[in-house]
């Protein structure tokens, strides 16, 4: 499988803020899921992933599920979401 997720182009997708008050690395993130896909995002719902929450923005970019998130997509995107498989699946 090879995944060219739009969030990790050079000039791709920038984060998204969503309504919830949430920073997402994906606007995908926000659209209607299945139970499945609620579970495997659900670290990005979490109260210290609100903008109003922290500090500074970096401190959830630079977090551990944000990491976690790239590092699969980099390095074994055949564990990436399944909705990462259905919005930037190369194949």
């Amino acid at each position: 499988m090879t995944l060219n997720p739009r969030c990790l182009r050079k000039n791709g997708q920038d984060v998204f803020f969503c309504a919830t008050g949430h920073l997402l690395p994906c606007c995908g993130l926000q659209r209607t899921r299945s139970e499945e896909e609620e579970k495997e995002i659900s670290r990005f719902y979490k109260d210290s992933m609100k903008v109003s929450n922290v500090e500074r923005i970096e401190d959830i970019v630079e977090g551990e599920e944000w990491q976690t998130w790239f590092d699969t997509l980099i390095n074994r995107p055949e564990q990436a979401p399944s909705i990462c498989k259905r919005y930037c699946d190369d194949e």
